[in-house]
């Protein structure tokens, strides 16, 4: 997405079904700073249920450009 001048990306990832509900804070902030050191961007995790994000046969579709096309 785009705001302002700034391009924000949001990771998705669905945490396994094992994983308890009250480890989602800890686990985020985790991933968070992972991403961080890796890659000197900041990039928010936003947890979906399990199974909801799609699924793909061959090579999957792995990032969603939501900025608007007109800049």
């Amino acid at each position: 997405e785009r705001k302002g001048e700034l391009d924000l990306v949001t990771v998705k990832a669905e945490p396994l079904p094992e994983v308890e509900r009250e480890t989602y804070p800890a686990l985020k902030k985790r991933m968070e700073n992972a991403i961080r050191d890796a890659l000197a961007i900041k990039m928010p995790i936003e947890f979906m249920p399990f199974g909801t994000l799609p699924r793909y046969e061959g090579k999957p579709k792995r990032w969603v450009d939501l900025r608007s096309k007109d800049k």
